[in-house]
């Protein structure tokens, strides 16, 4: 149900998804066919077993996780969340119940305070387990570095880096 007000288009981005799932349907059925790696994505199970080194951690932004506490649901790596508390809450829920455990949130510039706190009370309200990755990322056709990187040191752009990374509870760079 949309807020009275709401911008957006009267279907959800999982009710298309649905929508599409006819075809979808029939192209997981053709890759099931003979493919031990298709049949293990589909029941979100490694083909091979890991070894993982003992202490590890993957690091939410809510808490360290121990590994295992992933293997019960897929993860979709470099994804982006938008920061409508309530409409990324019930994304997730509808993806978790599709077998969704983690997610990677991903972004190619710094983030604000407030877009982490959003963030962070998705993750509370959500069964899905969110990773925050972060970095800075140019390519001439798509994103440019913001303006300020070119007036910092290098060891400036480390230092703002990490430092973001240890407040924000990065995962990954």
């Amino acid at each position: 149900m949309r807020r009275a007000g709401s911008r957006r288009p009267g279907i959800t981005r999982r009710q298309a998804i649905g929508m599409l799932g006819g075809v979808s349907a029939g192209v997981v059925a053709a890759l099931r066919v003979g493919s031990a790696s298709a049949a293990a994505q589909t029941t979100f199970r490694s083909v091979q077993r890991i070894t993982v080194p003992r202490g590890a951690v993957v690091r939410t932004i809510l808490k360290d996780l121990p590994p295992d506490a992933l293997v019960n649901g897929a993860t979709l790596i470099h994804e982006h969340l938008g920061t409508d508390v309530e409409l990324m809450v019930e994304e997730l829920k509808g993806a978790a119940a599709d077998g969704l455990g983690c997610l990677v949130n991903a972004t190619t510039g710094r983030r604000t305070n407030e877009q982490v706190e959003a963030v962070k009370r998705i993750a509370s309200q959500s069964p899905v387990h969110i990773v925050l990755a972060g970095g800075l990322f140019q390519d001439s056709g798509f994103q440019k570095y913001p303006p300020d990187v070119a007036t910092l040191t290098e060891s400036q752009l480390v230092d703002e880096l990490v430092s973001d990374a240890t407040r924000q509870r990065w995962s990954f760079f």
